[in-house]
């Protein structure tokens, strides 16, 4: 009796072990800790992140930034000063190759992607043989424009996934991609608007030198870093 007592509680401890294992086990299979929230800044702003890892390769992330500061230059006879605006979203997908924090990250960003464009004539136009200070020729006004969507590519670290604590950090750059700022000037005010035909040469002119300028933005590179909660 006592033999068979000892072979069935031999058998009994093992099976509860075993059970309690694939218990844990199953809980651990049920609650991945696939959502994860993130704060940055870069290069395209102060940002939010929220991620959805599909698998130990593949993060699917959503992001929304937001950037605007002010910067002023010369076109022709006019001085313009323009408000850039980068207020966008974006959706990407995260690849890590090695099941590691590195990351090639695909994507594309959309919203206001635009500069607010104010000018002044800088020096006198002479109107029927008459000189008219800039005082008294008025403004012009209009926005200069990037694509919007915009294709993104990038590389970077990001362990939001791959540590064990629930904190992670990322540093993520890459490339938003557009085509060359559309611009478009008109009068706005003062003695400009009574005869455009008249500043329209210098308008085009405005227009051509702000576009040039603003072909920097055709490849605006995005770097930013931040920190992450896995929940």
């Amino acid at each position: 009796m006592l033999i068979s007592k000892f072979n069935i509680a031999s058998f009994i401890v093992p099976m509860a072990v075993f059970a309690g294992s694939a218990q844990t086990c199953q809980a651990q299979m049920l609650s991945p800790d696939r959502f994860a929230v993130g704060v940055s800044v870069g290069s395209d702003g102060v940002g939010g992140d929220l991620q959805y890892s599909l698998n130990r390769f593949v993060v699917l992330r959503g992001r929304g930034t937001w950037l605007d500061f002010n910067y002023a230059g010369n076109a022709g006879d006019l001085h313009y000063k323009g408000k850039f605006d980068l207020s966008q979203g974006g959706g990407f997908l995260d690849l890590h190759p090695f099941a590691n924090p590195f990351t090639v990250s695909v994507g594309a960003v959309a919203g206001a992607r635009r500069v607010d464009l104010g000018a002044v004539y800088r020096t006198s136009l002479t109107i029927s043989h008459i000189p008219v200070p800039p005082a008294q020729l008025g403004t012009v006004g209009g926005e200069a424009t990037l694509s919007s969507p915009a294709p993104f590519v990038g590389v970077g670290f990001d362990n939001t996934f791959t540590t064990r604590s629930h904190i992670g950090f990322k540093l993520i750059a890459g490339v938003a991609f557009s085509h060359a700022p559309d611009v478009s000037l008109a009068p706005t005010s003062g003695l400009v608007t009574q005869v455009p035909s008249l500043v329209a040469p210098d308008i085009a002119q405005a227009e051509h030198d702000i576009r040039q300028d603003g072909r920097v933005f055709q490849y605006y590179p995005q770097v930013s870093a931040g920190m992450t909660y896995r929940f």
